[in-house]
């Protein structure tokens, strides 16, 4: 999370003083026994010394957010690779002398050279976060056009390579504007969608960028811009700025217009800027307590005088959390005994052409070594292993989109179940209350699955080639070649099935965590209801009261 500091902000009459707001709000919510953390991210930002703008760039996995960064600030700030890096959140702000400060989850810090982050923030150097790094905050003169903004790197939401499956999505809260990158390799899905959902109920202003457009001519280009801009307009009756970017062609003149058009405005009028996220933020607390206390004020009149049907609610509720909770289970169960299976049938049908061109490879560089049997052997298996590393890396590069869909249809199933049950919760306090849950904002993501690795068996035992150390191998150079050609073949099928048993273990992992984060949203929601509800007063009349002062307050934001 970010590191705020208490400090008194700015007061601006026509916010109608924002902190005497959230104070008045926060009373209330105690009155009522409800959670203050429903105003948790207007407050810290209100409290904070720091008055920059925070523009998160967010998106899937592959969308190119890291290089659009990088080029919007004309520096490589921020590492990047073929495939995904990011597994820590990272802030870029202005200082004319650049430096990074790591923070860690136990709340220590440490400064280090800017260039140094990647062995902080990727997943390839920080493995699982095995760091405890709870953020990464660049300092840097790239920003100083943008003195008053902090640009906001986030881990790719749908990624394998993930260290935390929610350092994105708790990030949320504290975001002041989103920049949604898609990428134009796979325009606009449903997670980019409920993503951008999830970003309008924080922020008050969000606009998508279509990253790699270069990979498609003009006229494609402006079919899938056209597509994105009206399913936008669709999904929320309203107009989201839509840009094109591209690193390679036309790159200058996009970076200009996203400049223009985006970030100078916010950074030439950042205190009105933050007025306004203050205030979208506040309304948004606002309007979640009102609806809580409704319910609270219905479930007060029906405890005075229907307290058994309000038991009974309570435990229909329950019983069918554990029922939804059992089918996952059961579900998960099933998928994972499909795992194995499904991987050996995409990834098996490549062992053929990853042996012939091994062996292909080793036919020509053969010829060209030299020395005894003790060096080659050992050049051999130098050699064997970058090959095959290279190969299973290709694989993995090929097949990631399949396993991605593999998996991407338990985690749609996963969100399925846990919003149908919210929905037949939804209905049920309905139906006895005549009012409804507030908006429930939550989404499904992956773990960590990290790159394979090569594993190759000694070419000879150590005592063979130690004995024949001296022996020149030209004397028996076929016999050698012919020993070696056979060991890739079983090396190569070796190495297939030890990347099928590693992706299999990593997705039962997956599905473990997914399952887990879909019990404890449906367990979380059960919680507050039943919260409510049991312990809602029998004097309604002062939850009315808190209702009106609620409602008072809305219309000072």
């Amino acid at each position: 999370m970010p590191g705020w500091h208490n400090a008194p902000f700015f007061h601006n009459p026509i916010m109608g003083e924002p902190d005497r707001i959230l104070s008045e709000l926060s009373q209330v919510n105690k009155s009522l026994g409800l959670k203050n953390d429903l105003l948790l991210s207007a407050d810290q930002l209100l409290q904070s010394r720091d008055k920059r703008i925070h523009v998160a760039v967010l998106g899937q996995f592959k969308a190119g957010k890291s290089s659009l960064v990088n080029h919007l600030l004309g520096t490589s700030i921020l590492p990047t690779d073929v495939v995904p890096v990011t597994a820590i959140v990272t802030q870029i702000r202005y200082s004319p002398v650049p430096s990074a400060i790591v923070r860690y989850l136990n709340g220590t810090e440490r400064t280090v050279a800017p260039e140094e982050i990647g062995r902080y923030v990727t997943e390839r150097e920080n493995p699982e976060n095995i760091k405890k790094v709870a953020q990464v905050v660049v300092e840097h003169p790239a920003m100083e056009e943008f003195r008053n903004i902090t640009l906001v790197d986030t881990p790719g939401l749908g990624s394998f390579y993930r260290h935390n499956s929610t350092v994105t999505l708790d990030w949320l809260p504290y975001t002041g504007v989103a920049l949604i990158a898609v990428s134009a390799e796979r325009p606009l899905s449903e997670e980019d969608i409920e993503l951008a959902r999830n970003v309008t109920h924080y922020c008050p202003e969000i606009a998508l960028v279509i990253t790699k457009t270069d990979l498609f001519d003009e006229e494609e280009q402006e079919r899938i811009k056209e597509y994105i801009t009206d399913s936008l307009e669709k999904a929320f009756q309203r107009t989201i700025t839509v840009f094109q970017y591209s690193v390679k062609e036309h790159a200058e003149e996009y970076r200009t217009r996203l400049k223009g058009k985006l970030l100078q405005p916010l950074n030439e009028n950042a205190s009105e800027k933050l007025n306004t996220i203050i205030r979208h933020k506040t309304a948004q607390a606002i309007g979640q307590s009102i609806q809580f206390a409704g319910l609270m004020l219905e479930a007060s009149k029906k405890k005075k005088s229907e307290k058994e049907a309000v038991s009974l609610l309570i435990k229909d509720i329950k019983e069918n959390r554990h029922f939804q909770e059992r089918e996952m289970l059961l579900t998960t169960t099933s998928y994972k005994g499909e795992v194995r299976a499904k991987l050996e049938e995409l990834v098996l049908p490549y062992l053929p052409g990853i042996r012939e061109r091994v062996e292909r490879q080793f036919a020509r560089d053969f010829r060209e070594w030299r020395g005894s049997l003790y060096r080659i052997s050992r050049q051999y298996e130098a050699w064997l292993r970058d090959k095959l590393g290279l190969e299973i890396r290709e694989l993995d590069r090929t097949c990631s989109e399949d396993i991605f869909k593999f998996v991407r249809k338990m985690a749609d199933y996963y969100q399925y179940a846990a919003r149908q049950f919210r929905q037949k919760m939804d209905d049920k306090v309905y139906q006895a209350f005549k009012t409804h849950l507030p908006e429930a904002y939550w989404q499904v993501d992956f773990t960590t699955l990290d790159h394979p690795d090569v594993s190759i068996y000694r070419a000879f035992d150590s005592h063979l080639d130690m004995l024949l150390f001296f022996l020149p191998v030209q004397w028996f150079r076929k016999n050698f070649h012919r020993h070696f050609s056979r060991q890739i073949a079983l090396e190569a099928e070796k190495n297939l099935h030890r990347y099928i048993s590693d992706m299999t273990g990593k997705i039962i992992l997956s599905l473990d965590q997914m399952q887990k984060q879909a019990a404890s949203f449906i367990q979380n929601e059960v919680r507050s209801v039943e919260d409510i509800l049991q312990n809602a007063t029998d004097d309604f009349d002062e939850i009315r009261k808190n209702i009106e002062r609620l409602q008072v307050l809305a219309t000072m934001v």
